[in-house]
């Protein structure tokens, strides 16, 4: 009977409280199910894309190599401890062009293996014959099936028809497919073709020749033993990796070492027979231009010699003629006297008197007659005259014989002239001979110099080549290398960093109403627990009414909750991640962490029962006859607030009872604020992380990035063509301004941080521009001075360094310590910024730039296709980027992230009315006698809801506020938590975070008093005065 009696107070207990009862079950229910929903998140996610990876035969490393690999280095990679299987492939970056595209598309382009990578077809069907190949599932809206295709590089180019649409475990982001080298964009896709299809245009001839082999592949896919035994994410499958990647690296690299040598050597052996005929040409070459030059200048003395004779000759000779040509003028002047004279004595013989030669007879007188006297005087005349011709004729013959040398002496000159002309013409013609001989010569020696020139530049060119071989280059990429898995592995660490946070003070909020509720029972059940002692029931007796009571509504709903949270939780998460952010197919593995249920159990039931014992041992201690009178109230005492008589006085009755109870139950007053602030603060935390996580974008690309596209060029552009680039680029109609950048990718490292992360280098042609702004955090413009770079915030979190201290770049191989002299906000990815003066004293380089940021003005996405057709036609541009394509990336990647926020801000207003409406019930409960009394002096139903419902309002207000001062701390503690490496979060509260969680607090209080006005109506006034003394 007292069994029976024992059960039917439990079972009437149980039914009265059936709401109280409910309200705890459904709080511990939805604490426990978001506790271990989240909890088994991160652990569900991993073991999923476990099993999805080890479905489709994830490769563990993946080798390449800038020397290629042949068979014998497979082997001897296959015969190192730990590698279970090995194949060759070939890989290439890519455009994808087709007649009904638009434009072209960059895609990456494998070889078919066929140890890994399994497909996983989407649409299709799988590679069966030559000429065919599978496409990135993030190429379906290209509509390329049953296409045929052209896949084209530097290489040359490759035509292929696509059967079948596929996800590829090596690329499970939905984002991320790497960057392009061919055209220095990011790959839209990938595109799997036959190995032996594939090599024609991703093994360039010069490679082959350099090994001088035929079956060379450009990537390794290594296999693990234990691989598919040790979960991808586990620490035992990175300390694999480690030990398995050092081995293999260490014996290859060595082996480039040793494959440098033997080319190197190669190529000299051979340049060694061409060499040394160069030397013996050049040698014989020039012995014999001696010789020539020799040979010409000995011709060339004895003409100029022979030439000095004639001259000489001919100065002789024109002496000679010069005194011939006085004798012949002084012959002249003779002649000319002698024509005088005969002229003279042509006149004296004109004067002489003609002579009658008459002869007489016989003179009869003996004197002389006249005439014969003028005869006499003319023979006298003549004989005269005839003495003077016969000297005249003397000289004349004289003169003459004169004459007659003088010409006999100008034959001889003549003579001899005409021997000098011969002579010097016989010289000008072995001039002529010598020129011809000297110009054929020449030319022979030029064109055996121009021989020999040829074989040198041929030779230089060998050599530069022999010199201008590369170090071997290995590049060993495991999962860690893997974007899409290193994305996947960031979000699971995120989730779990979240769910270690948000889910217990979520479950903490759950626990406290939960003790709160069941210590206010005990309390308001103080006659029974006395009736039952008096009765005759143990302590136990009564404790364990209570033990059960707290079991019944806590184990079984933990145990619910566990169960709920674990699939519905676990389930959606999963599918937001991989629906929107990860291109998958891989079914869900849930998985339950060992811990996670007795923790949960832990705080859910072992901290109520636990301060449930100890609330109801410290009630039964009194004596029963204690316990069956009611708790004496407690004494009324003057609050605070009746101190400030200009407020106090303002206050009505109803004002001052209800401010007089909320400090009169202290006890009551901080628990209720407790559990209201606590949802206030969830609710503020989530609506903070959707900010923070909303405000990236407009934050990254408007206000630290300005600039609306970039346009890449070719590394060794001078700086000619990149000003006609630059101003081609400002002159378009829709760029508002432009500029030129060098941007690299650098390790950034400090001696304060061992880690070592991927950034971004940048170098800005213009110092102060529109287009990349630096802010602090107050978002103030920061210098970017000669003497230190600026990194971004995330960054210098990460390496633990401030403004002064140094940290290491690493520039094309090698190291340099900078200071940092300013640190600047970014919201995605670390970057350096440095001036062009620091770059070039620093690196003693010339910069070269390499890319050119422009501002559009109007970035309407229309415009982009148009405008990048233009730019892409100039020479040295590989390609154009526009923001909007990145934008509308990185806001794909966190809207997963998003979403699982807005859920968590879902399930936290769910638990803030639940918890508002337990306070209320359990006010409205244990005060049933007061509000009886009231209701019995009259006061009008408003009145009474007022009595009761304000003092809710009141501290529903006071805690929205305590909730708001708390929110905001751990608003900043989630928020750097859940942070990923390569991203920072926005991490100030923005006022609508703060309205949206004071106004839902306070509109759950108004809806839960509308819904608890039932209650006050149904309270009947005979029965709660009945207990009352």
């Amino acid at each position: 009977m007292k069994k029976k009696a024992y059960q039917l107070v439990f079972r009437r207990g149980l039914r009265k409280t059936k709401s109280r009862f409910l309200s705890i079950f459904v709080i511990v229910f939805l604490g426990a199910s978001f506790f271990a929903g989240l909890r088994n998140t991160p652990i569900t996610m991993q073991k999923s894309m476990d099993a999805y990876l080890k479905q489709h035969e994830y490769g563990d490393l993946n080798l390449i190599s800038s020397f290629g690999f042949t068979q014998a280095d497979m082997d001897k990679i296959g015969a190192i401890e730990g590698v279970s299987k090995i194949e060759g492939t070939y890989r290439t970056d890519s455009v994808l062009k087709q007649e009904d595209l638009k434009k072209e598309v960059n895609v990456i382009l494998h070889g078919q293996t066929q140890k890994f990578y399994t497909p996983d077809i989407i649409e299709g069907r799988d590679i069966e014959n030559d000429g065919e190949c599978l496409i990135d599932a993030r190429l379906e809206n290209l509509d390329l099936l049953d296409k045929t295709i052209t896949i084209k590089n530097d290489t040359g180019e490759l035509n292929l028809k696509v059967v079948g649409i596929i996800h590829d475990s090596r690329y499970i982001s939905n984002i991320q497919r790497g960057t392009n080298t061919y055209t220095n964009a990011d790959n839209e896709g990938f595109v799997i073709a036959k190995n032996n299809e594939v090599k024609t245009i991703a093994i360039p001839t010069e490679l082959e020749d350099l090994r001088q082999h035929e079956n060379i592949y450009n990537e390794i896919v290594v296999g693990y033993e234990d691989s598919q035994t040790i979960g991808y994410f586990d620490s035992q499958y990175d300390d694999a990796t480690r030990i398995v990647k050092a081995n293999i690296t260490d014996m290859l690299q060595n082996d480039l070492v040793k494959t440098k040598k033997e080319i190197v050597g190669r190529y000299e052996a051979e340049l060694s027979g061409p060499l040394k005929a160069y030397q013996d040409g050049l040698e014989e070459y020039n012995r014999n231009k001696d010789e020539f030059t020799k040979t010409v200048n000995n011709a060339k003395i004895q003409l100029l010699e022979g030439k000095i004779t004639i001259i000489e000759n001919k100065k002789q000779l024109l002496d000679a003629q010069s005194q011939l040509n006085e004798q012949t003028a002084a012959a002249g002047e003779e002649i000319d006297s002698l024509n005088q004279k005969i002229k003279q004595y042509q006149e004296e013989i004109n004067a002489i008197p003609k002579v009658d030669v008459t002869l007489p007879e016989e003179p009869t007188d003996p004197v002389v007659p006249p005439q014969d006297q003028i005869n006499q005087e003319a023979n006298k005349s003549l004989e005269a005259l005839k003495d003077k011709v016969n000297v005249m004729s003397e000289e004349l013959r004289t003169t003459l014989d004169g004459v007659k040398q003088l010409i006999n002496a100008n034959v001889e000159l003549t003579k001899a002239n005409n021997e000098l002309e011969k002579a010097s013409l016989e010289i000008q013609k072995q001039e002529a001979a010598l020129e011809n001989t000297e110009i054929d010569t020449t030319r022979q020696l030029e064109e055996a110099k121009a021989q020999l020139d040829d074989a040198k530049i041929q030779i230089d060119e060998a050599q530069q080549k022999i010199k201008d071989i590369p170090d071997g280059v290995l590049y060993s990429l495991t999962k860690n290398e893997n974007a899409g898995v290193v994305s996947y592995q960031n979000d699971t660490q995120a989730m779990d960093a979240l769910s270690k946070v948000f889910p217990l003070m979520f479950f903490l909020v759950a626990a406290l109403v939960s003790l709160t509720t069941m210590t206010r029972m005990v309390e308001e059940q103080r006659l029974q627990n006395g009736t039952l002692r008096a009765l005759g029931y143990s302590k136990k007796d009564v404790m364990l009414l209570y033990i059960r009571y707290v079991l019944l509504a806590t184990f079984f709903a933990s145990l619910l909750g566990i169960a709920f949270g674990t699939v519905f939780f676990t389930n959606i998460i999963y599918y937001l991640y991989t629906s929107l952010l990860y291109q998958v197919n891989a079914a869900i593995h849930i998985h339950l962490t060992a811990f996670i249920i007795p923790l949960t159990l832990f705080i859910s039931v072992i901290i109520t029962l636990a301060v449930t014992a100890y609330v109801i041992y410290d009630e039964l201690n009194s004596e029963p006859a204690v316990l069956l009178r009611p708790k004496p109230p407690k004494l009324g005492k003057r609050i605070f607030l009746e101190k400030i008589n200009v407020i106090w006085k303002r206050l009505n009755f109803n004002q001052k009872v209800t401010v007089r109870n909320m400090f009169r139950y202290k006890k009551r007053f901080f628990m209720s604020i407790a559990g209201i602030a606590g949802c206030s603060a969830l609710i503020v935390t989530g609506f903070g992380i959707k900010n923070s996580i909303k405000q990236i974008i407009p934050l990254q690309f408007s206000e630290v990035w300005n600039y609306d596209g970039s346009v890449s060029l070719d590394d060794e552009i001078d700086s000619e063509h990149l000003t006609a680039i630059v101003n081609n680029v400002n002159a378009q109609y829709n760029v508002a301004e432009a500029m030129a950048i060098s941007e690299k990718a650098t390790a950034i490292t400090s001696s304060k941080h061992a880690k070592e992360l991927n950034g971004t280098f940048r170098v800005l042609s213009e110092r102060y521009n529109d287009l990349v702004h630096y802010y602090d955090d107050d978002l103030n413009k920061l210098p970017l001075e000669d003497d230190g770079v600026i990194i971004s915030k995330k960054a210098a979190e990460l390496l633990k360094v401030k403004a002064g201290e140094e940290i290491t770049l690493t520039i094309h191989d090698q190291s340099y310590s900078v200071t940092v002299s300013n640190i600047c906000e970014n919201y995605y990815g670390h970057f350096v910024y440095m001036s062009k003066t620091m770059y070039e004293d620093l690196t003693k380089e010339t910069l070269s730039y390499n890319q050119i940021l422009f501002r559009m003005k109007d970035n309407n996405t229309e415009l982009e296709d148009p405008l990048a057709a233009v730019l892409k036609e100039q020479e040295h541009v590989k390609s154009v980027q526009f923001m909007s394509s990145a934008s509308d990336n990185f806001n794909t990647m966190i809207k997963s992230i998003d979403i699982v926020v807005v859920i968590i801000i879902v399930v936290a207003a769910i638990l803030a009315f639940v918890v508002l409406y337990n306070l209320t019930n359990i006010n409205i409960q244990e005060r049933m006698n007061e509000i009886a009394t009231i209701k019995v002096l009259g006061f009008y139903p408003k009145e009474v809801y007022d009595y009761v419902f304000r003092e809710n309002i009141l501290l529903s207000g006071i805690g929205a506020v305590l909730g708001l001062v708390f929110g905001t701390m751990l608003h900043q503690f989630v928020i750097r938590t859940v942070e990923i490496d390569a991203t920072m979060f926005y991490r100030s509260l923005n006022l609508m975070s703060y309205v949206y969680a004071l106004v839902l607090t306070i509109l759950f209080t108004f809806i839960i008093n509308r819904i608890m006005r039932r209650s006050l109506d149904e309270i009947d006034m005979i029965e709660s005065l009945k207990s009352i003394e």
